[in-house]
C-alpha cells in the first residue's frame, strides 16, 4: 500500500490551517492582553480619583490645622470662667453656667457644662452674638465640643433674634 503524496495544493491548504489557527490564537491572546489593559487602567483611573480626594481632604485638615491655637488648652478646672468670659466677648448678657455631672466610659470622661441666656420679660438675645460666642468656644478650645443646642425664637418681636439659647458644651478626655 502506497501513500498518498501531498499535491501543492494539498500542502498549500494545510499551510494555510496552521496559519489561521495561529493567527487565531494570537488574536485570542491578544484580546485577553488588552481587556487586561483595560481593567488595570480603570483601577488606575480609580485610584487617581481617590488619591484627589485624600489630597483634598489632607489639605483641608492643614488648614484646619493652621486655624486651631497654638497657645495652652482650657483646663476643665476653669471652664466656666472660660465660657464667662466668651460670652462677654460675645456680647452674651447674663450667662447662666451650670456644671453638670460627669459621664464616665471605659475609655472616655465627659465633663458637660450648660449656658443659658435668656432676653428676659419683652427682651431678645442677638442671634449674631449667640453663634459668635459658639464660634469662640470651639475655635479657642478644640476640646470642648457643643452637645445639645436649644433655641427658642423672639418670633413676636424679632424674628430674627432669640427669646432664650441654651447649650451644653462637653469636655472629652481620655482615660
Amino acid at each position: 500500500m502506497s501513500g498518498r503524496r501531498w499535491s501543492l495544493t494539498d500542502a498549500a491548504l494545510a499551510a494555510a490551517v496552521v496559519l489561521a489557527a495561529g493567527l487565531g490564537g494570537l488574536l485570542l491572546h491578544l484580546n485577553s492582553k488588552s481587556l487586561g489593559a483595560e481593567r488595570t487602567y480603570a483601577q488606575a483611573v480609580r485610584d487617581y480619583q481617590d488619591m484627589l480626594k485624600l489630597r483634598e481632604r489632607y489639605r483641608d485638615l492643614e488648614a484646619r490645622k493652621q486655624r486651631m491655637p497654638t497657645g495652652p488648652q482650657v483646663n476643665p478646672g476653669t471652664a466656666p470662667e472660660f465660657l464667662s468670659l466668651k460670652a462677654t466677648e460675645a456680647g452674651l448678657s447674663n450667662p447662666r453656667i451650670v456644671t453638670e455631672t460627669p459621664v464616665q466610659s471605659p475609655q472616655w470622661r465627659e465633663l458637660p457644662w450648660t449656658l443659658a441666656v435668656d432676653g428676659g420679660a419683652g427682651g431678645t438675645v442677638s442671634r449674631r452674638s449667640f453663634i459668635r460666642f459658639m464660634d469662640l468656644v470651639e475655635s479657642q478650645s478644640p476640646s470642648f465640643k457643643s452637645r445639645s443646642i436649644s433655641i427658642r425664637f423672639a418670633v413676636e418681636k424679632a424674628p430674627e433674634d432669640l427669646k432664650q439659647a441654651t447649650v451644653t458644651f462637653s469636655h472629652f478626655e481620655r482615660r
